[in-house]
């Protein structure tokens, strides 16, 4: 079968046709279409890593706050409000009752240099306590190990003056200062 030149060129214009077609539907359409997906990704991307970095940031401020609000819980625990001064007696006599030391005053009162407008005020304590020396000491230290702020001074022990009389009971006394929120700063 033989072609005949005319045909040929009609085939070959054909095909120039179809390729500057194709290469119109290229550079045209196709590949700027590509170009703007891959923006399009990459900005995906970008708003992508913003947000991870926003999480981080979340968890990292999450993770703060359960550490302030731990911190805020024991500060609580440790300067209770005034309704709960009655709670620091408490304390007192129950660490001596688990040590089984015999409570024979404790009493609370209030210093009147005390403002209106402190933040934080202070309660006087009067404690003395019968027992044996160990376990009087094993009291001061557990009132030391408490969360609340206490201060200690006066303390004076007193008891049998014989060095034979092992099985007397010691008394401790000693004047201590709690601290505590008033109710109409919280």
């Amino acid at each position: 079968m033989k072609i005949k030149g005319g045909k040929i060129t009609i085939i070959m214009i054909l095909f120039l046709c179809a390729l500057i077609g194709l290469g119109y539907y290229l550079n045209i359409i196709l590949i700027p279409e590509l170009k703007n997906n891959q923006l399009r990704i990459e900005e995906k991307k970008t708003m992508l890593a913003a947000k991870q970095q926003e999480l981080r940031e979340v968890q990292e401020l999450n993770t703060r706050f359960d550490e302030i609000k731990t911190e805020v819980d024991i500060a609580l625990a440790a300067l209770p409000s005034e309704e709960q001064i009655t709670d620091i007696l408490y304390q007192f006599s129950s660490i001596a009752d688990e040590l089984g030391l015999n409570t024979n005053n404790l009493s609370i009162n209030e210093p009147a240099s005390s403002s209106p407008k402190d933040k934080i005020k202070q309660v006087g304590i009067t404690l003395s306590i019968n027992g044996e020396y160990a376990d009087l000491i094993t009291y001061l230290s557990a009132i030391e190990k408490s969360l609340r702020l206490i201060n200690i001074a006066n303390v004076s022990v007193s008891g049998s003056s014989s060095l034979d009389d092992t099985d007397s009971l010691l008394t401790l006394s000693f004047q201590a200062s709690a601290y505590y929120t008033p109710t109409s700063n919280k």
